[in-house]
């Protein structure tokens, strides 16, 4: 039972009062004290004194704006969208990233300098096959393995896409002679996929009338190996040499 105490509304035996209306036309609800709508006080709207509560125990909580024009959500720092309860959704952080998750795990987070994804993306279709789960550029030096061969020159860029590693680059050999070098160094290993890799020789090489080159992804590690055919005698670099080196290969890394 309430009784009205002149602009105050208090519960018969409570020792605070639940509804004020002040001078200024305002209704004003103490702290802890809820605002309870529906039958069943299936809504609540209530500020516990350090916080302040809107709950719904029955159907579906509706916020309808389809009839004016735009919404706005305003938070003083951070908003936070949280599916089953606690799991997270969506996080917008103030003056920071927007994050997405899937199952509480986050997969998409804004940057300053763009986006990161954590996991694949798959295009043109929900399947494995769809799927790009790997980026990266960067660059790496080769070391030869010939006996002899000294390299003053040596840089590489490579572009990982998926498990297909691109490459290119130039070797300036000051000296060596051989018929093959197995040059160590690419930057993921090889998968059992072994793949050719074009050269043009510059200068300095003195070949046979039969022999060319090849450069090919060895599955024995990260390395390359560089021969002429099989037959020939072999290969001189009396002076300096520039090998430039294009070239995939396929990585499980």
């Amino acid at each position: 039972m309430s009784k009205l105490i002149t602009n105050t509304i208090r519960h018969t035996g409570a020792s605070v009062d639940a509804l004020t209306f002040d001078s200024d036309g305002n209704t004003l609800i103490a702290d802890s004290e809820e605002l309870r709508i529906g039958t069943g006080t299936d809504l609540k709207i209530y500020h516990n004194g350090s916080n302040s509560y809107l709950t719904n125990t029955t159907g579906n909580l509706i916020i309808d704006n389809s009839a004016g024009v735009d919404m706005y959500i305003n938070s003083g720092n951070d908003i936070y969208i949280r599916p089953q309860g606690s799991d997270n959704g969506i996080k917008l952080i103030g003056d920071g990233a927007v994050e997405l998750y899937y199952d509480n795990s986050k997969k998409f987070e804004t940057i300053a300098t763009g986006v990161n994804i954590t996991g694949g993306i798959r295009l043109g279709g929900n399947n494995a096959a769809n799927e790009l789960d790997d980026y990266e550029e960067g660059t790496f030096s080769l070391t030869p393995n010939l006996v002899g061969a000294s390299i003053d020159n040596n840089t590489f860029k490579y572009t990982k896409v998926g498990n297909t590693v691109h490459y290119s680059g130039r070797l300036h050999y000051d000296s060596a002679s051989g018929t093959s070098d197995q040059i160590l160094g690419l930057p993921f290993a090889v998968s059992d996929y072994v793949m050719s890799a074009p050269i043009y020789v510059d200068s300095g090489f003195s070949l046979g009338s039969e022999d060319y080159f090849m450069a090919y992804s060895s599955i024995s590690g990260a390395r390359l190996q560089m021969t002429t055919q099989i037959t020939a005698t072999g290969y001189n670099l009396p002076g300096a040499a520039d090998i430039y080196i294009s070239g995939f290969y396929y990585t499980n890394s």
